[in-house]
Order: structure tokens, then sequence, then C-alpha cells
């Protein structure tokens, strides 16, 4: 066999292994970019996020429970106004003199970030934080005045430092120890 015919074969495996790993490399880009991942911690604390170059940046928290559950919220304090409130004794009572309305609402941090809760049977069941990326619209409380709150609501998760979202899967890690589990799925 010729020469040039050996190196024109060598030449051509050697494009067609370069063309397949940039293919490889751009599928994956696309379908890291197109997931959601969703960091779960005990007590049903979810961590919602997307893919941020080679890490993952989480901009969503929640937890949701049915009202009758028996094994309890996560260790997780939020951050209001400064002062902090665990989850478990968190009441429709505290959320009113905050400017929320018994049951279900929403409270809003300066930052536009909205705490969504739900109380079920005096039980809080859901409970949210996410960014909405606008200025945060007063719902006047009457004698409480308005349910938008001072500063960026922070949490605290089993006695951590408070952090802020959003939150780098790096720092998450560092703020809240391994999650339990990581779940990719098709953003939606």
């Amino acid at each position: 066999m010729p020469q040039y015919v050996h190196r024109a074969r060598v030449t051509t495996a050697a494009i067609t292994c370069v063309i397949l790993l940039a293919l490889t490399i751009c599928a994956w880009v696309v379908v890291r970019s197109a997931l959601q991942y969703r960091a779960n911690y005990a007590g049903d604390l979810t961590f919602v996020g997307s893919a941020d170059g080679l890490d993952t940046r989480y901009v969503r928290l929640f937890i949701w429970k049915p009202p009758d559950y028996t094994d309890g919220l996560p260790a997780m304090s939020v951050y209001i106004d400064g002062a902090a409130y665990s989850l478990d004794t968190l009441t429709t009572g505290i959320v009113k003199t905050l400017g929320g309305t018994a049951g279900e609402g929403a409270l809003w941090d300066a930052a536009g970030n909205v705490l969504q809760y739900r109380f079920e049977h005096d039980r809080l069941t859901y409970f949210s934080i996410y960014p909405t990326g606008r200025a945060p619209t007063p719902a006047p409380v009457p004698n409480l005045g308005s349910n938008i709150r001072t500063g960026t609501f922070q949490i605290s998760v089993n006695g951590g430092a408070p952090f802020s979202l959003p939150v780098s899967g790096v720092d998450l890690e560092k703020y809240c120890g391994p999650p339990a589990s990581i779940t990719r799925n098709i953003a939606n």
C-alpha cells in the first residue's frame, strides 16, 4: 500500500475522531443546559436549578408535605428582616405579624424574591422561596402594613450559616452538606 494512502487513512481517522468528539461535547452541553436539577435533602427540602458552566445554579427551594405528614419538617430556619424563624415553629400568627395572610399567601423581600407558604389544619404544608426578577408589589394588610420585607430572605439548613438564593452547587454543599440525592429531568 502506498504511503500516501496510509497517511490519508490516518488523517481521515483523526479528523473523524475530532469531529465526533466535538459533536459529543456539543450534545453534552445542549442536554445539560436543558435539564432541571433538583438537590433533595431530608424533610422533603428540594432546591431547583440548572446547569451553570461546569457547576449548577440553584435558584429556588421548596417543601411540600401532605396535611397528615408525620415525618417532620427539615431542620431549616428562614431569616426575615434579619430574624430567624425555624420552620417547625412557623405559624399563621407569625406570618400574619410579618404582613402575610392566614392559610396561604406570600411575602416579598426588597430584592424581589417571593416566599410562598401554605398552612393546612394549622400545619405548614408548603414553603417556597424563588426570585421573580421584578420589583415586589405591596399588598397592604389592615393594621400590619405591607407584605414586603426589608433585606433579602436567607435560609439556614441544619444550623449552618445563613445564605440567599441563588446558590451554586458547590456552595449549596458547603452550606447544607451533600444532598441525599440529585435528580435531573427535562426542564418544564
